[in-house]
């Protein structure tokens, strides 16, 4: 094997907004192991939502670092086998997966049908849910076009897949409107997407910063759009209806707000992502329906079980394909490139300072 090189994005998990590159040696191959070129991967609010998340929900023990102090944060992307001990993998194959913000990875194939992918069975990866340990073969001529748009939006589209499926099976609980905040992100549009073709009945309200509501409404997935500012004025929210809200920012003080200003017209509140850091603080005093944390990994193990992962696949990916026609048009993509830019567009992602009709694709090589 030859001699490597890595550098990782490490994040310091007292203050995740502080990013840095960091530099080191890539191990020996052990047998059947296989040593992954990165080629690129999405960045988007949901790894700031992972770092944010990361002690909580076990995101920092993906990719371990010598120094417990920092963490890597989790990234989906694309990546090449360069090096094989392993007699079922030849290099250049190439896997859709998730991987460290950085450049190299080291996987230990579980056995199974090589040809569409493996299992990632390295022992301290076990604990964690199975769709985070699956690698997608690629095939030999997937190279396109749409490969960074692919990134971007597939995982974050999943979410919205799945809330949408798991409110339609308990019936939407009663309610006639979904509120959505953060209703410029790209979770929240696909959600919207879906509820529009899937649940055509329920109304759709979204909730954004005032600089994204022009371009949320444009999007037309939306039947009412508002500013945090104007939610609760004479502009805003009008709902006598029974609704459920869907809270991608992680807001407390805004949720809470919606909670007292609902009452007992709020028949479901879901908590997703975490795109307003440092605003997040216990809930303990909202009132009425409590906030319940949706996992989209289980959520999406349990539709698995009742539907099979083949025809899980095939439904999940013609929503997918449809909301990347979608909303292709929609999403300006930037390609970054260089450990220190990417380092930087994390630390502008934590910030947010990206536009909402952005799409950030980090370029390897």
């Amino acid at each position: 094997m030859e001699d490597y090189q890595q550098w990782n994005i490490v994040i310091d998990k007292k203050d995740i907004s502080r990013a840095n590159v960091e530099i080191s040696d890539i191990a020996q191959l052990e047998e059947d192991q296989l040593l992954l070129k990165i080629e690129g991967f999405a960045l988007t609010a949901n790894n700031i939502s992972y770092a944010a998340t990361g002690d909580m929900v076990g995101y920092w023990n993906f990719f371990p670092t010598e120094d417990n102090n920092y963490g890597i944060v989790p990234v989906w992307g694309y990546a090449q086998v360069i090096e094989s001990t392993h007699t079922e993998f030849e290099e250049g194959m190439r896997f859709y997966g998730y991987y460290p913000m950085g450049s190299h990875l080291i996987v230990s194939p579980a056995q199974g049908d090589v040809s569409t992918g493996f299992i990632e069975s390295a022992e301290h990866r076990a604990p964690m849910a199975p769709i985070y340990n699956h690698y997608r073969k690629l095939s030999d001529d997937s190279h396109d076009d749409m490969e960074a748009l692919r990134a971007i939006v597939q995982p974050l589209f999943m979410t919205s897949f799945l809330i949408e499926h798991k409110f339609r099976s308990e019936d939407w609980f009663g309610a006639d409107n979904i509120i959505i905040t953060s209703a410029s992100s790209k979770t929240a549009l696909g959600l919207a997407y879906m509820v529009k073709n899937d649940s055509p009945d329920v109304r759709r309200i979204g909730i954004t910063s005032a600089a994204n509501v022009e371009f949320t409404l444009d999007t037309g997935l939306y039947d009412q759009v508002m500013s945090y500012d104007n939610a609760f004025d004479e502009h805003g929210l009008d709902v006598e209806e029974n609704s459920v809200s869907v809270d991608f920012a992680g807001n407390t003080e805004f949720l809470r707000q919606i909670h007292k200003y609902l009452g007992d017209n709020l028949k479901f509140s879901s908590l997703i992502g975490m795109t307003h850091v440092g605003q997040s603080e216990a809930r303990d005093d909202i009132s009425g329906v409590q906030p319940v944390f949706f996992f989209a990994p289980a959520a999406a193990q349990e539709f698995i079980n009742d539907l099979g992962q083949a025809a899980f696949d095939s439904q999940a990916g013609r929503a997918l394909y449809g909301f990347m026609d979608f909303i292709a048009g929609q999403i300006d993509v930037r390609v970054i490139e260089g450990p220190q830019s990417i380092q930087l567009t994390y630390e502008m992602l934590f910030n947010g300072d990206v536009s909402a009709n952005v799409g950030l694709y980090a370029n390897i090589g």
